[in-house]
């Protein structure tokens, strides 16, 4: 895993307890659905470390009574964003190990 991942994995964790430990704003969902539109494509090789904690935040944040109908809008196509990531990564892998095995 490289430093950036690990950087992003750490990341990710602390948003993650801090979304259950605390009450949320509107504002402070835009500012998770801002990261993680940044993140998304920097973990594509290292998808299926990265996107469960995504999945997870993603999750969390619909199901927060501050999170906005345009914010839910924004929030699933996130989440088909990381399945394609995690699709991606899963597609790419499978592929490496069928040219080795070669």
């Amino acid at each position: 895993m490289s430093t950036l991942v690990t950087i992003i994995l750490a990341g990710l964790q602390a948003v993650e307890a801090l979304l259950n430990a605390t009450g949320l704003t509107s504002d402070m969902v835009n500012k998770v659905i801002s990261l993680l539109i940044q993140i998304i494509p920097l973990v594509s090789e290292e998808a299926s470390t990265v996107i469960p904690y995504i999945k997870n935040i993603i999750a969390a944040l619909k199901n927060d009574p501050a999170t906005t109908q345009d914010q839910l809008a924004q929030l699933d196509s996130l989440d088909q964003a990381a399945d394609q990531a995690f699709e991606a990564a899963a597609t790419a892998a499978t592929a490496q190990d069928q040219a080795a095995s070669s």
